[in-house]
């Protein structure tokens, strides 16, 4: 298959009954971080906050892992390159909204605001003080 049909392929799916399967891309890939930070930061024991965006990355990234562990899978193909255009959207979307996030240099300011955001959404839930933002010395490592 040649690469315009891989994108093609993806484009159908992006087009077509989508949104009535899974719901809004926007909404489905916030609920999916919100889950996910929520169980990495459990696990972790350290805060994590994830982006609609991260999660589409991340499926790409499950997507190449699949290719690495048995025979070429054409499906895993598409659905890389359709997270891969989800992520772009949403990225835009983010940056529009001024909320993108430096992944190089995390704010923890930030990151401890965006956790706050979300425990006041899910009701008041309150979070545990080993769970608030971790120190990070002048070089960047966690004591």
């Amino acid at each position: 298959m040649k690469a315009s049909e891989y994108a093609g392929n993806a484009a159908k799916l992006l087009d077509g009954d989508r949104d009535r399967t899974h719901g809004n891309k926007r909404d489905n890939h916030d609920n999916i971080a919100s889950l996910w930070s929520a169980y990495l930061t459990r696990k972790l024991k350290r805060p994590v906050v994830l982006t609609s965006a991260d999660v589409a990355l991340l499926m790409v990234l499950l997507k190449v892992a699949r290719t690495l562990a048995g025979a070429l899978n054409v499906d895993d193909m598409v659905d890389a390159v359709g997270y891969s255009a989800i992520a772009g959207e949403l990225l835009e979307q983010l940056d529009t909204e001024s909320k993108a996030q430096d992944l190089a240099k995390p704010d923890h300011g930030e990151m401890a605001e965006a956790i706050e955001a979300w425990r006041r959404k899910q009701g008041g839930i309150s979070i545990p003080s080993a769970w608030q933002p971790f120190h990070v010395d002048e070089n960047g490592k966690h004591p």
